[in-house]
């Protein structure tokens, strides 16, 4: 029921936002100029707010049936508020700057620690789990990076219409199968909740993007996926931490492969954008060719998603077996780095991989 509830409250503010946008797209919008602008019309970039309110709902049901306390959910929402919150302002001023996001990104990660007193202290790697980790300063420095770090690289993948939101499906659907395996309750209703938030948004979002999910609504699901999964590894012995590793290897790669490629090759700062990430490589690929039935954008999701489930089915068969999981991390890696590699000298062969992407639209 909750995500019904979550679904439908979404959905009705992402309709009601499409339906006055001429009111006050002028502050909401998304423009089109920029290297990472893929997009044919001005387009609503809040949907953050989307979220929230089905969020809002379908936790609050979820507490009134009194399958949800409330020291988890608002511990939740306390740590959440500073991306959270610098996100929806970056979507309405379009004025804050990469690092500044990251910093909140970090506020965040460290509030997660300290306010639900939970952090990453397991690897499956015996000595560095009972000689490094157990050390609470270093937990609280590799929590507060992991969520940081997949609170960005979820706003990085947030490129194409239902890129993000359609790994998010994918990743909310492994914890909510993982947390019903092992009983987890309060884990298994929020994931649900967030799950329908999702779809409320997602109907409006592919395949002809008329809202985005904004920066808010990007760091928001990058947050709460993060900070879902090191829950549920804390609070389940039987979840092996590699899991939520697997789980969310593709935008990790994704950010990990972007900063060093900037500063070991390119010599850039790792925050600036460009336009060389596998997704925008896939869509200057197939951009030379005449659309069919959806749009080349929406495409470009498409084409990457089965890439995506290579990650989250092998996590939601294995989420027990540490050993596994690590074997497939690194089969995925070895994959990605060959798939970057042939469409880059692909996108080579096409022309300057700076060049206006935009032409191929249709």
């Amino acid at each position: 029921m909750s995500f019904i509830i979550s679904s439908a409250l979404a959905s009705f503010v992402g309709l009601l936002i499409i339906l006055t946008k001429k009111y006050h797209q002028q502050i909401t919008a998304d423009g089109q100029d920029g290297v990472q602008k893929f997009h044919e019309e001005i387009t609503p970039r809040i949907g953050g707010i989307v979220l929230s309110i089905g969020l809002a709902g379908g936790v609050s049901y979820e507490i009134y049936m009194g399958n949800l306390g409330f020291t988890l959910p608002v511990g939740l929402a306390i740590s959440l508020f500073p991306v959270f919150f610098m996100g929806m302002i970056e979507d309405f001023t379009k004025n804050i700057n990469a690092d500044c996001r990251f910093v909140t990104a970090i506020i965040s990660g460290i509030s997660f620690f300290l306010f639900l007193n939970v952090g990453i202290t397991q690897t499956g790697l015996f000595w560095l789990d009972s000689h490094i980790l157990s050390i609470p300063l270093v937990s609280l420095l590799l929590t507060t990076v992991i969520i940081a770090g997949v609170s960005n690289a979820t706003n990085i993948i947030d490129g194409f219409n239902g890129l993000l939101l359609g790994f998010a499906i994918m990743a909310t659907a492994a914890l909510c199968w993982v947390s019903y395996q092992v009983g987890d309750q309060q884990i298994f209703s929020i994931t649900v909740v967030l799950m329908g938030s999702i779809f409320g948004l997602i109907i409006f979002n592919f395949p002809k993007g008329k809202l985005f999910t904004g920066d808010g609504g990007a760091y928001m699901i990058g947050f709460l996926l993060s900070a879902l999964s090191i829950l549920l590894v804390n609070r389940n012995q039987a979840v092996s931490p590699w899991f939520p590793m697997l789980l969310l290897l593709y935008p990790m790669t994704e950010t990990l492969f972007s900063m060093f490629r900037r500063i070991l090759v390119e010599k850039t700062s790792p925050f600036d954008p460009d336009n060389k990430h596998l997704h925008t490589l896939i869509y200057r690929s197939i951009s030379q060719k005449e659309a069919t039935f959806i749009n080349h954008n929406a495409k470009t999701s498409v084409l990457i998603w089965p890439l995506m489930l290579c990650t989250v089915i092998p996590s939601i068969l294995f989420w027990k077996d540490t050993t596994l999981l690590m074997i497939t991390n690194g089969l995925f890696l070895l994959g990605y780095y060959a798939l970057y590699k042939r469409l880059l000298h692909n996108c080579e062969s096409l022309g300057d991989t700076k060049a206006d992407h935009n032409k191929g639209l249709a």
